[in-house]
């Protein structure tokens, strides 16, 4: 085949042209910053590159989440450090007013001065991280608590939990869920009864008799053993109660439900004094013993009630 000038000239000017392209979409990268302008200059770059853009938008996500999250745990800790303090004066001044020759004006202070902590716990406990309560679950626009006040004294005698259980995620992460809450109602009002016996031995029991739990009957024989009766009250789930036995073999009482106490009550016998669950002779007027009645914080428990557990006992009246 014969090549002519005119198709020498003709070749170079179509790779002129081809080189020129090139090095406009060279600049234009340069300037732009970008690998291709249209999905159709790179099909399989543009797919590559909207992956990885996608990548890029969750994990910046995952990280203001994470950010949020442990700035807000880093604020809640803050608030119980602040409540921990209250508490430790309280326990201060519990111990300073357990001494009998204080004054009804000294007991009044301590009163007072207790009061303003309860109060100062409280405002700690309806703290809010950017506008929404730290305590209060889901209900995050609600505080947590309201105080109730005697109308008697204008003390503070109770509290109302406001909000409810649930727990707020922040994902930070591919199948990974962050909690960065905790329920006022877990913190400051949830707590484990117990109840603890005095030290026995493996050897049957010797004693027989009827009690109750949590208004569930249980019968024991002089043969049983301190496991045997374990395992009598574990078997009866709807006590909700966990039945243990120590190595010294104390029976050990926990409630299962943090928010109720353990009730407990003699129907026969004297069981649950043999066991050491009771103290002795606190519920027979003819025995010496506490006074009754029996306080806890639903109030008097008189001979024929179940034990509600933990107790306080009364004393004599005294110059308060």
């Amino acid at each position: 085949m014969r090549i002519t000038q005119g198709m020498m000239t003709k070749n170079f000017l179509s790779d002129l042209a081809v080189i020129q392209r090139d090095i406009a979409r060279l600049q234009q990268m340069a300037a732009t910053g970008r690998a291709f302008e249209r999905p159709r200059d790179n099909p399989s770059a543009v797919a590559t590159s909207l992956d990885l853009r996608a990548a890029l938008a969750y994990l910046n996500q995952y990280r203001r989440n994470s950010d949020d999250g442990l700035s807000r745990l880093s604020f809640t800790e803050t608030v119980v450090y602040g409540v921990n303090i209250q508490l430790q004066r309280v326990r201060e001044l519990t111990v300073q007013g357990a001494n009998t020759y204080l004054t009804r004006q000294d007991r009044r202070a301590i009163a007072l001065e207790t009061d303003q902590l309860l109060e100062q716990v409280i405002t700690l406990a309806v703290s809010n991280y950017r506008g929404r309560y730290i305590f209060s679950g889901y209900k995050s626009l609600t505080e947590s608590f309201a105080l109730n006040s005697n109308t008697d004294d204008a003390l503070t005698n109770s509290v109302t939990y406001r909000g409810d259980s649930g727990i707020i995620n922040r994902n930070i992460g591919i199948g990974r869920d962050l909690g960065i809450n905790f329920s006022g109602k877990e913190v400051f009002l949830e707590q484990t009864y117990e109840m603890t016996g005095k030290q026995l031995s493996g050897e049957p029991l010797g004693f027989s008799g009827v009690f109750e739990i949590n208004e569930q009957l249980f019968v024991v024989s002089q043969a049983m053993t301190i496991a045997d009766v374990r395992d009598r009250i574990n078997a009866n789930t709807e006590t909700e109660v966990r039945a243990t036995v120590t190595g010294d073999h104390r029976l050990v009482l926990t409630s299962l439900n943090s928010s109720y106490a353990i009730k407990v009550r003699e129907i026969s016998g004297s069981v649950l004094e043999d066991l050491g669950i009771l103290p002795q002779g606190a519920f027979n007027l003819a025995q010496s013993g506490p006074a009754l009645p029996l306080i806890d914080s639903r109030g008097a428990i008189h001979t024929s009630a179940p034990v509600i557990y933990p107790i306080t006992l009364t004393t004599a009246t005294q110059d308060m």
